[in-house]
């Protein structure tokens, strides 16, 4: 019975050290792969706007957590992301830079109306997708 309590102590003190390292990972983890979704939806709506020769609109709404990318003509939703629970890259927040600047105009000459930054926070862990107006995409 000693030895069984001296285990189960050594368990939950081990357990104690390594939450914390455990949780940073998991937060760290979380917000860089929302970051690549990010990225890679950017570039798709480069792309897209490209292929089908029509400027596409792209706003990131903060508030909501939520990323959508629409025909500017039209106004007909192409792309729609969410970072909330139900969408499997949940992050706590998410900012728009420039802020109360509108949406982004992708051209289908592969220029945006300007550059922009999202950046995703989940934690102590926060990434900036960095987007220039030629459609160059970086992540910090």
């Amino acid at each position: 019975m000693i030895e069984l309590v001296i285990v189960l102590v050594t368990v939950g003190i081990l357990a104690a050290v390594a939450y914390p390292t455990l949780a940073r990972s998991a937060a760290s983890h979380a917000v860089e792969a929302a970051a690549s979704v990010v990225a890679a939806d950017v570039e798709a709506g480069f792309a897209l706007a490209a292929r089908v020769r029509k400027p596409l609109v792209f706003r990131c709404d903060a508030s909501a957590r939520v990323c959508r990318l629409r025909d500017q003509a039209t106004g007909a939703l192409r792309a729609e992301r969410l970072f909330d629970a139900t969408s499997g890259f949940e992050v706590q927040s998410l900012g728009w830079a420039p802020a109360g600047s509108g949406p982004v105009v992708l051209g289908s000459s592969g220029i945006a109306t300007q550059g922009f930054t999202i950046t995703l926070t989940q934690g102590s862990s926060t990434k900036r997708v960095i987007v220039l107006r030629s459609g160059l995409i970086r992540i910090n």
